[in-house]
């Protein structure tokens, strides 16, 4: 695996095997780069299995796809100002999700 390594005298980057020191020459200069503007989706996180998860609140309202009374609900994972607190209910019998339910 080459690391980079700065050659002082000629004022170069270069990557360094730290095994066997086989050096080749960097044809990029940006060695790391963090990026901190990512986004996730509204529902990020959700699995298959998240109703048998027991940290999350439940509510017993009817799901309009199998009509099972079983849900857990969470807070939308966006942080914009349009989802504000946008509520997810994911079915625990066939783990559809739904942003709102029929009143």
């Amino acid at each position: 695996m080459l690391y980079p390594h700065e050659d002082r005298l000629n004022n170069v980057l270069l990557y360094r095997c730290r095994t066997c020191q086989a050096t080749e020459s960097a044809t990029n200069y940006c060695v790391f780069r963090n990026v901190l503007g990512g986004s996730s989706g509204e529902t990020a996180g959700v699995i298959t299995d998240i109703g048998s998860d027991p940290t999350l609140p439940r509510s017993n309202k009817a799901c309009p796809y199998c009509y099972e009374t079983e849900a857990v609900f969470f807070q939308s994972q966006q942080r914009t100002e349009d989802t504000k607190m946008k509520l997810f209910h994911v079915c625990c019998t066939c783990g559809k999700i739904h942003e709102n339910y029929p009143q």
